[in-house]
């Protein structure tokens, strides 16, 4: 794990060292750079594998090929030895240095060969070509500007302006969709011409022009082509145990995020099964029992017999949200990044470099509410609408969610609008007018979906949509920053592609058979872990900060940011509006938190920064 920099500008480049100094905390261990008359690299070196020899840039046998990376080629061994049979030889056993052998012996197609988390830039002097790509999930981050002929890129978004010639302008485009969903759906950011890479596309860059390429994205199996097997479970495991085993891969210690909940127990298990000796486990406390998963994560420790860490969530670390907006990079509406912030932390403090996590069971085995709930909704769709107009009027009642009761009133609504309420009760058209007037019409209502495949199942449908947008832009973007920030590399087994290339082929009806969410991987989990870990109901990973909005003052920190004077000076959001936001919140009358903590969360990045604060016309 590292960050990564760079120009490719063949009238020269600036000084790399600056946008370097900023992405420290990413790679603590060491600092490279390379360049030539067309571009500059560099990078920040988290040493994880071949600790002394795997110095970036690396470069091929005779230098024609140099490369940087972000991130890990879990495969490497494997590649490793194929390129060998085919002529290539090593000067290390690092990751990074199949980069340039495999650019030899397939160029542009090499990535389709990586099994990882990658952001990867390989230069070709004799083609002088530049070669980007992301890995397939966006789990690692790569962010873009272009400016005539010269492209700059970085890992964050600090280290990307600190090398432009000047300060972007904001853009105001993506506003109504943060204040609605919480995070920014990429490609684009909070500034203009400024935006990632997307998940699996590569770019290719030479003399002669560019070409951008969708390299792999996950694509289910057609309604009509869906298998059921009966050894689902275990084909499961085995696939998720390989993808485990390749993840424990590193030259310093491996620990793993502990919860209590099925997807990180079960690959806290299965890192034991691996052998791994003398594991080490972390889980968020809370003082709310209904935030709090102690016992739970408790209980599974004791079961695996590992060394477990309980880390402590208190009134008081909301205090540290100034702070974070800094490492974040760009605002966000949800405070869960604080409590993942606090886990790394704890991870860094016992000494881990690399920490297993649960992340994307949810969006492959039907996790959130929306799987089960649009699985309801179907059936729903056959009652006479005097019932259905009845149970949603019962259904808060029942402890149905107040979306569920809301489209059970409008169940033929298209999927993109059902997602959309799914995710949040107020749409982009309602939270555009808590912009300032004179940027409404420059924001962006619309959903902001890609176009499905229009045969295949409902519930594959939504892993794509949660797999296309609210992963890589909000969960895998959370979960980079906030474990960098302690210099802490965070792995992720769920998302292997080959285990999800196996799973989009079975019917996704396996996951909710008799009518639980993630009932396939409780199944798979089953021989692994306690029966209370594996029956229990998903609680996934929130903190209190709706709570946190209903006090009557904030600390000075924030009501400082959220004041007429500091709103007037950003120019972003209309004060009435933002204020009548606090209000209706703080009475209880309605949950603003997700539209307050993405307006705090920009207020305070743009008046801790010297950013332009001039937005996009």
């Amino acid at each position: 794990m590292c960050g990564i920099v760079g120009v490719y500008a063949p009238e020269g480049a600036p000084d790399l060292r600056p946008a370097l100094r900023r992405l420290v905390h990413r790679g603590p261990d060491d600092e490279g750079h390379w360049e030539d008359e067309t571009v500059r690299l560099g990078v920040r070196r988290l040493a994880i594998i071949d600790l002394e020899r795997g110095r970036q840039p690396l470069s091929n046998e005779n230098g024609r090929v140099v490369a940087v990376q972000n991130g890990e080629i879990y495969n490497y061994i494997e590649l490793m030895r194929e390129l060998e049979t085919r002529g290539h030889r090593f000067r290390t056993r690092c990751d990074t240095e199949v980069l340039v052998h495999a650019w030899e012996e397939w160029g542009p197609a090499c990535v389709q060969y990586f099994r990882g988390m990658f952001a990867i830039a390989i230069y070709d002097r004799s083609e002088k070509s530049l070669f980007l790509a992301r890995d397939r999930f966006g789990i690692k981050p790569l962010y873009l500007h272009r400016q005539g002929e010269r492209l700059t890129f970085a890992s964050e978004l600090p280290a990307l302006l600190t090398l432009l010639p000047e300060q972007p302008r904001l853009n105001p485009r993506p506003l109504a969709h943060l204040l609605s969903f919480g995070w920014i759906p990429g490609p684009e950011t909070l500034y203009a011409n400024v935006h990632h890479l997307p998940p699996g596309h590569s770019l290719l860059i030479t003399p002669s022009g560019e070409r951008r390429t969708h390299y792999w994205r996950p694509l289910p199996a057609s309604r009509n082509d869906l298998v059921r097997p009966k050894d689902a479970a275990e084909q499961l495991i085995a696939l998720l145990q390989e993808s485990v085993t390749m993840r424990l891969r590193s030259d310093v210690p491996v620990g793993a995020l502990l919860s209590g909940g099925v997807d990180s127990s079960l690959v806290a298990a299965l890192m034991r099964r691996s052998a791994h000796p003398d594991l080490h486990t972390f889980n968020i406390g809370f003082d709310d029992p209904a935030y709090d998963e102690t016992p739970f994560a408790e209980l599974a420790a004791s079961h695996l017999h590992v060394t477990h860490h309980t880390v402590r969530f208190d009134k008081n670390a909301f205090d540290l949200l100034p702070r974070l907006v800094a490492d974040y990079g760009q605002p966000v509406g949800s405070a869960t990044h604080i409590a993942i912030w606090l886990l790394y932390r704890a991870c860094a403090e016992a000494g881990l470099k690399v920490i297993l996590t649960g992340e994307g069971a949810d969006e492959l085995f039907g996790g959130y509410q929306w799987y089960l709930g649009e699985a309801k909704l179907a059936k729903a769709r056959r009652w006479p609408r005097w019932v259905r107009r009845i149970v949603a009027r019962m259904g808060p009642r029942w402890g149905a969610s107040a979306a569920a009761s809301d489209l059970l009133r409008r169940p033929d609504a298209p999927l993109a609008v059902r997602y959309l309420r799914w995710l949040t009760p107020h749409s982009p058209r309602e939270t555009r007018q808590i912009l300032h007037p004179d940027l409404r019409e420059q924001a962006d209502a619309s959903a902001p979906w890609p176009h499905l495949p229009p045969d295949i199942h409902l519930l594959h449908a939504l892993t794509l949509l949660d797999a296309q947008s609210r992963l890589p832009d909000f969960i895998n973007l959370e979960v980079d920053r906030m474990s960098m920030a302690h210099s802490v590399e965070a792995r992720t087994p769920f998302l292997d592609h080959k285990l999800w290339e196996v799973a989009l082929r079975w019917d996704p009806r396996l996951n909710l058979a008799g009518g639980r969410e993630k009932a396939l991987l409780r199944a798979a989990a089953a021989p692994f872990l306690p029966k209370a870990i594996v029956q229990r109901r998903k609680k996934g990973l929130a903190s209190p900060h709706a709570t946190w909005w209903r006090q009557t003052r904030l600390p000075e920190w924030a009501e400082t940011a959220m004041s007429r004077r500091a709103l007037e000076q950003t120019g972003l959001f209309h004060h009435p509006a933002v204020t009548h936001l606090r209000e209706t919140h703080r009475a209880g009358l309605a949950n603003h938190a997700t539209a307050l903590t993405a307006i705090l969360t920009t207020q305070l990045l743009l008046n801790s920064s010297s950013h332009k604060n001039e937005p996009t016309v």
